[in-house]
């Protein structure tokens, strides 16, 4: 992972970012690139880049300068991520009459956009975010990857006879530009609070600060303000398909199986995050085949229970062989971490293991700087099984009512008919009716197809819940300049699972059948991701199939009560809230643990930008 600092002029004025002023906007980044800075401007266009040498330490420096000589046509590249299957890229291009000097993916990645614009996206097979600007055509173009692994930003500068976009990996950078000015987006706070996503659509919890979404793609003309930005999807999930459940288990195994080899590439040896459930035993377990003294990590609190993460992460890592490291996470430890997170990313936290897997990576760091995770099998395979089981039962029940609204309802975190006692009166946009939560519900599931179908709410999972945790691993881990892999949120991977059947991912009650694959009866197994446990029965030790979703969980509504006079002392935080949220904090915060971690949140963000 690396950070990207891009500024495009679209007025005849040259940017205002010039070479010092882009790298203290990099500087806001700096924990994502550590190893080198690089900038690179016409004037119309300046581009900056920060570093983290994960492969070619010595070969791969950024921007990636193309010029006739070496493409079909001039570009200059910032690129944040890494690409798989390099050998299938360079042949591809070498069958299009172009030598790649080297073999490092950013060249490849280069000359690929050089020589398909925006077609090359769909050829290559990785996880990134882009910024390509192609100076004769005056265009730059931002991507980011299907599956939205890697985070890109964008926002406008005005005034001052100067208007600009300015691209980022992070919110904080953009907002170092001196003639921005943080604004929130209230009714972004709004969904936030409902929903603790801190991105709906493009929006962001800042005004006029806005992400590129899984999967698409914006165009912005150099010097032309009149010209929008275009903005669309370039991917879309492929649908369901017919097959039979052991093509759907043969499938699931070898796209893992190749998916894992694949994240295994760089020029430190990875390690695992092992939490000592099946996603992560699976990554582990595939990982150590190929990979002598694989190190593996864990994190959590220690609860007295023989069946915590730490535990089950213990037995497994004693089976698999790995050189196990535990790092324990206690009340001081999480109060101190959890406001210098938000200070730092500038950014709320969306779920609290985030300050786990920061620490995790800040223990990993001394040894490698990639983690390979098992983020993404529950929205691909069908992981969580309570948010299926309530929307079959609104299925069963009729269908009756809007889909949005029965949705931000069922799975709100605080209540929208809460939002008008949360904000002040002030905050007019912060009421009960939350609509844009119901918006952006809406949209996705008329994207997504019949919301009476099983099907569907799976996919909609995918596209509310799989960027924000992908998200969350990849800022708490880039915080220790540490590169988090996510092997099952692989384009390859989420094309496989697209296609199997639901039956086949999630079981019904009432019409389990005794489908076997590999001597395994598939309705022996939990109702949950029946094609990947199957897949896998002969990898992972029967305790771990039929173990209960967990992901480094940590006793936080006991420690909610450290955040509450940081809070308390922000003066923006008491000109957001009513009277009411505090005297909720005040009294029994961990028994209102679900209301009080959204708002206390808020309170370390509004604290960190305005006071």
């Amino acid at each position: 992972m690396c950070g990207i600092v891009v500024a495009v002029s679209t007025s005849s004025a040259p940017t205002s970012v010039d070479a010092a002023l882009a790298r203290r906007m990099l500087a806001a980044i700096a924990h994502r690139g550590p190893d080198d800075t690089g900038i690179w401007s016409d004037g119309r266009v300046t581009v900056g880049h920060n570093r983290l040498a994960v492969q070619s330490r010595d070969a791969n420096a950024q921007p990636l300068v193309l010029d006739r000589a070496r493409a079909r046509e001039p570009m200059v590249l910032a690129f944040n991520g890494e690409l798989y299957d390099l050998k299938k890229l360079r042949a591809d291009l070498r069958r299009e009459g172009v030598e790649p000097r080297t073999s490092t993916d950013t060249e490849l990645f280069g000359l690929a956009l050089a020589m398909w614009g925006e077609r090359a996206l769909s050829r290559v097979r990785g996880m990134f975010a882009c910024v390509a600007y192609f100076p004769e055509r005056g265009e730059v173009l931002v991507a980011r990857d299907a599956l939205g692994v890697v985070p890109i930003y964008f926002g406008r500068v005005r005034g001052a006879g100067c208007e600009e976009v300015i691209v980022a990996s992070e919110p904080s950078a953009i907002l170092a530009h001196p003639r921005l000015s943080p604004e929130p987006d209230w009714e972004s706070v709004s969904n936030y609070v409902v929903t603790l996503r801190p991105t709906v659509g493009v929006r962001t919890l800042f005004r006029d600060v806005y992400c590129v979404e899984p999967g698409c793609l914006a165009r912005i003309r150099v010097g032309d303000a009149e010209a929008p930005i275009e903005y669309r999807a370039w991917w879309r999930a492929p649908s369901e398909s017919a097959c039979n459940v052991e093509d759907a288990i043969a499938a699931t195994r070898e796209a893992l199986i190749d998916s894992v080899e694949a994240h295994l590439v760089a020029d430190m040896t990875p390690a695992t995050l092992l939490s000592g459930g099946i996603d992560s035993v699976i990554v582990t377990s595939l990982a150590a085949r190929s990979t002598p003294n694989l190190r593996s990590f864990c994190t959590g609190a220690r609860d007295g229970s023989a069946n915590s993460d730490l535990d089950f992460a213990r037995r497994a890592a004693e089976s698999i062989g790995t050189d196990h490291l535990e790092v324990v996470i206690d009340e001081a430890r999480f109060a101190s971490h959890w406001p210098w997170m938000i200070n730092r990313l500038g950014v709320p936290l969306s779920t609290p293991n985030e300050v786990a897997i920061h620490a995790v990576a800040e223990a990993i760091r001394p040894h490698t700087n990639v983690v390979l995770s098992g983020e993404g099998a529950d929205e691909l395979f069908a992981g969580y099984e309570q948010p299926l089981v309530e929307a079959e039962r609104w299925i069963s029940s009729g269908a009756s009512g809007r889909v949005e609204e029965w949705h931000a309802d069922t799975f709100s975190w605080v209540p929208r008919s809460l939002l008008s006692e949360v904000f002040a009166p002030a905050i007019s946009v912060a009421n009960e009716d939350a609509h844009l939560t119901l918006d952006h519900l809406r949209s996705v599931f008329l994207a997504e197809g019949d919301p009476r179908s099983l099907r569907t709410h799976l996919s909609v999972q995918r596209r509310l819940n799989l960027p924000t945790l992908l998200n969350r691993l990849n800022t708490a881990t880039m915080l220790a300049s540490v590169e988090g892999r996510t092997p099952f949120a692989d384009i390859r991977v989420a094309e496989v699972a697209a296609r199997i059947p639901m039956a086949y991912l999630l079981a019904n009650d009432t019409a389990r059948g005794d489908d076997r694959a590999g001597g395994l009866a598939i309705a022996t197994l939990p109702r949950t991701k029946r094609a990947l446990r199957s897949a896998f029965a002969d990898v992972v030790a029967p305790e771990v199939i039929a173990r209960p979703k967990a992901s480094f969980p940590l006793p936080f509504d006991r420690w909610l009560h450290s955040a509450v006079p940081i809070v308390e002392s922000s003066t923006a935080a008491r000109l957001a809230f009513s009277p009411a949220v505090f005297a909720m904090l005040r009294g029994d915060v961990a028994a209102n643990w679900r209301v009080a971690w959204p708002i206390l949140n808020v309170g370390l963000w509004l604290r960190r930008w305005w006071g």
